[in-house]
């Protein structure tokens, strides 16, 4: 029996495996490092975040509703664990650093705007505005 084969994809474009969407490679997570690879090189994930993020919350609540309370536990240990570990720790920092000085550098470039904006987003909260 003779196969066809599809053309190539673009450079940059991937085809999700589950959606079977043709989309940007960035919507797909790097997979883990390969040690069989030169430099350990990453793959790309074969589902796209979507997909990922889709099944991950359908397997969140099957284990929730077949082990209840323990799930809660253990999750909530696991995060804990995650969140107290060194390296994602410094990560967390060096996002919010990063997040506080790009905020600095719009506030003093477009301080108008950057006003307009915090006193929208503030109405929307039901905050007073400044």
């Amino acid at each position: 029996m003779e196969t066809i084969d599809a053309p190539p994809l673009a450079p940059g474009l991937k085809e999700c495996t589950r959606c079977h969407e043709v989309k940007l490679l960035t919507d797909f997570y790097l997979g883990r490092k390969r040690k069989d690879a030169p430099d350990n090189e990453r793959r790309r994930m074969s589902w796209c975040k979507e997909c990922h993020k889709k099944f991950s919350r359908l397997r969140r609540q099957e284990r929730l509703v077949a082990e209840g309370e323990a799930y809660l536990a253990n999750e909530a240990k696991r995060v804990r664990g995650h969140l107290q570990d060194p390296e994602t720790a410094e990560l967390r920092s060096a996002v919010t650093r990063a997040t506080r000085n790009a905020d600095r550098a719009l506030r003093e470039k477009y301080p108008e705007i950057y006003r307009r904006l915090l006193n929208e987003a503030r109405l929307a909260e039901g905050l007073p505005a400044t």
